[in-house]
């Protein structure tokens, strides 16, 4: 995975955070209902093993004034860091990215402040595969969570990110509609 030629020397903003973080920002964005207004970022290169930057935190602020977390390490060595934090007037949801303790099953540990806990295993990618083949092959449209216009919304994000974590700014960077 870490060795493929386009991760090695990237090509697009924010080499590995380019690459997973619209994954990312697409669950940020489904768990709070909307896309950020702004962000405030930090990124880091801890290692000389994968391009800059192979960590990343971030906080957003979305509409209702909830702030959103994203943190992020994508050291090959290491295991794949994924977190997600919701912080709204209700209270605080989290979310994972784990091993099912002593299963070897991976997916995202999910808690809720009111004492709920869940596991999700990962299948995401072919169900998700398989419901956009199935919309192209039936001439049908695309299920918006798997549009072309869906991405470019996670990518702007990520994009603001890393203009963010570049600039080191205390006022942070607005999220281009």
């Amino acid at each position: 995975y870490a060795q493929t030629a386009w991760r090695q020397s990237p090509d697009h903003v924010g080499a590995y955070f380019g690459d997973a973080g619209p994954h990312y920002v697409a669950a940020l964005r489904a768990a709070v209902g909307s896309a950020p207004r702004g962000v405030r970022a930090l990124a880091t290169q801890g290692s000389q093993v994968v391009p800059a930057p192979d960590a990343v935190a971030a906080v957003m602020t979305f509409p209702g004034d909830v702030l959103g977390t994203l943190h992020c390490s994508f050291h090959p060595k290491a295991p794949k860091r994924f977190e997600l934090v919701v912080d709204g007037d209700k209270g605080t949801a989290s979310m994972i990215r784990t091993e099912a303790v002593g299963t070897g099953i991976f997916g995202y540990s999910v808690d809720v402040n009111n004492g709920e806990h869940s596991f999700c295993p990962f299948s995401g990618v072919p169900r998700e595969l398989s419901a956009f083949i199935t919309a192209v092959r039936k001439g049908g449209p695309v299920p918006r969570a798997l549009s072309a216009t869906e991405a470019l919304v996670d990518l702007k994000v990520v994009e603001a990110i890393c203009d963010a974590a570049a600039a080191k700014s205390a006022a942070g960077t607005r999220v281009a509609a």
